[in-house]
């Protein structure tokens, strides 16, 4: 996957992806944090404990895997102001298994790999997923198709078999294991 964007990225001409241990810090750094806000600030901080960085940098990386959908951006909806905001996308990867090879795997990391499972469905389902905010509280996604408006809720109790997936305003609420 590493070879296949630098092999991409040599053929571009807006950006320089060169750096195979970046791009694979930054592959497993988003692999590691799917679901969580982050900005390239951030990435670069914590990326400039191992080597020199800027958050130019991470940007153009994280755009590359974004660009080579092995990651796909999601914005934040306002719900009060209903509006995107450009502030702190979430990231989710094409593919859980490819996180879990990237990773391993870790119990305690379930509900995000869930989160991003519901994430994909979404998309599949042709809903536009974003992140959603009001105020200081988050939906884990406001889904728009249509005109028509869907939230939802990802969660789990402490015991994996039972997984719940509300949807908060909609004509479904799923629950499974009870």
């Amino acid at each position: 996957m590493v070879r296949d964007i630098l092999d991409r990225e040599r053929n571009a001409t807006e950006r320089a992806i060169s750096n195979p241990d970046l791009l694979r810090l930054i592959c497993e750094y988003l692999a590691d944090n799917v679901g969580n806000t982050m900005s390239a600030n951030s990435m670069a901080n914590v990326l400039s404990r191992t080597m020199k960085v800027t958050d130019k940098t991470v940007a153009a990386y994280v755009k590359a895997f974004n660009d080579a959908y092995v990651f796909y951006p999601t914005k934040r909806y306002d719900l009060h102001g209903k509006a995107l905001l450009r502030t702190l996308p979430k990231q989710y990867i094409v593919d859980t298994g490819l996180r879990s090879y990237l990773m391993g795997y870790r119990e305690s990391d379930i509900g995000r790999v869930f989160e991003n499972a519901v994430y994909l469905q979404l998309l599949h389902d042709g809903w536009s997923v974003h992140v959603g905010k009001l105020y200081q509280k988050e939906v884990d996604f406001v889904c728009l198709r249509e005109g028509e408006v869907l939230y939802v809720q990802v969660g789990n109790t402490p015991k994996p078999t039972n997984w719940h997936l509300f949807r908060v305003q909609g004509a479904i609420h799923t629950q499974t294991g009870h």
